[in-house]
């Protein structure tokens, strides 16, 4: 009888242990799952920016990008390879999440160098034209323009509609700005002075001094003795 209850208690001890590696590997397993679902949504992130900017950014930028992701892919292989032993793979997968997350914010800095430099000249005309009359008279709407380029500059878009709505500020302010007639090098030249409160009698050229003239511009400026404050 005592040998009896031996093998019994023995039996039930293999049971519950068999039970408590099931426990541990069905949570190893989970663990694991929840790993690989928070790296699949850093990666499908970066695969949809990848695509969207192709087009904007550099070649070798996107090569180097591409090669990347393509290492992802190969460590994210060799990791579901070796659940097969060892099915506990969060500290892999939160790795190449971050490395995943690496090469979004490189993506995101590439896209902030083109999109300043997309829009430099366009905003460097605004600048000189700031106070012009026509340029007042419509404030609000180069204020929101301005806006959401700002926005776009400093944070990239992520879809394919957020990309056109940059592209058509842009083209709007653009189309704003080149109603404004005249302004040729020497006016800008000229503005450029008159901002850096450096214009001297000296800028105003016949070609300037016509552009005054055209509608209300020449009340946006005055003439003043050199070295007397203003105000």
């Amino acid at each position: 009888m005592i040998v009896s209850l031996s093998q019994e208690v023995c039996q039930q001890i293999q049971e519950i242990d068999y039970l408590e590696r099931l426990k541990n590997n069905l949570t190893s397993i989970q663990a694991t799952f929840d790993a690989l679902v928070r790296f699949k949504e850093v990666a499908v992130q970066l695969k949809a920016l990848v695509i969207l900017q192709k087009g904007r950014l550099a070649e070798p930028i996107v090569q180097d990008i591409g090669s990347a992701m393509e290492q992802l892919v190969r460590d994210v292989d060799a990791s579901a390879k070796r659940q097969e032993s060892q099915l506990r793979q969060v500290k892999e997968l939160a790795q190449l999440q971050r490395g995943a997350q690496e090469l979004i914010d490189d993506l995101k800095a590439h896209w902030k160098l083109y999109a300043q430099g997309y829009t430099r000249e366009t905003f460097e005309l605004l600048r000189l034209v700031s106070y012009l009359p026509e340029v007042e008279a419509q404030q609000a709407t180069y204020e929101t323009l301005t806006l959401r380029l700002q926005h776009y500059i400093e944070h990239i878009p992520l879809t394919p509609a957020q990309l056109l709505e940059f592209d058509e500020c842009l083209r709007q302010l653009n189309q704003h700005l080149s109603d404004i007639q005249g302004l040729s090098s020497d006016v800008k030249k000229f503005l450029e002075n008159i901002l850096k409160d450096q214009a001297t009698l000296a800028d105003l050229t016949d070609e300037v001094l016509h552009w005054c003239r055209q509608g209300e511009h020449a009340s946006a400026f005055f003439i003043g003795f050199t070295g007397r404050k203003r105000g």
